[in-house]
């Protein structure tokens, strides 16, 4: 689900960044709301990752694949020329996503931990101090 919802945030920057582009320096209006509107989804769903993946490692993809996807962009829709120092360092920005997702320890064990976190601060204790469940905690309250 976190790589989905980086997915997510990544196409919205994407898509606001280029309708910064659009908005002329927001005077125009329609490109502005979009501009705004995809950056603030694109930060929500940045959120939601942090949950899971490490704040280094999801900024470190989130801005790799925009500057790349948005070179792209610049490409295609607003027909910017890419020179070779610059097609060498999205590559080089692209490789270095690759190798933390496929190499590095630090994601992994990161995410362990902090799904460990997760679980304990959402235990819940009954009026004794016993630790129950969410759904134990919702029936013992509609039983009252």
């Amino acid at each position: 689900m976190a790589y989905l919802s980086l997915f997510i945030a990544i196409i919205a920057e994407v898509f606001a960044t280029s309708m910064l582009k659009a908005s002329a320096e927001f005077t125009k209006i329609i490109p502005s709301v979009f501009a705004l509107s995809g950056y603030t989804c694109s930060l929500y769903f940045l959120t939601l990752v942090l949950r899971d993946i490490p704040l280094g490692i999801a900024y470190a993809i989130w801005s790799g694949a925009g500057i790349a996807l948005i070179s792209v962009v610049g490409v295609v829709v607003y027909k910017q020329d890419l020179d070779y120092p610059a097609v060498v360092g999205i590559i080089l920005i692209i490789s270095g996503c690759v190798i933390i997702n496929l190499f590095s320890h630090s994601t992994h064990t990161e995410i362990q931990s902090e799904r460990k976190r997760w679980k304990t601060s959402s235990k819940l204790s009954d009026s004794q101090g016993h630790s129950i469940s969410h759904t134990e905690s919702k029936s013992k309250r509609g039983n009252r």
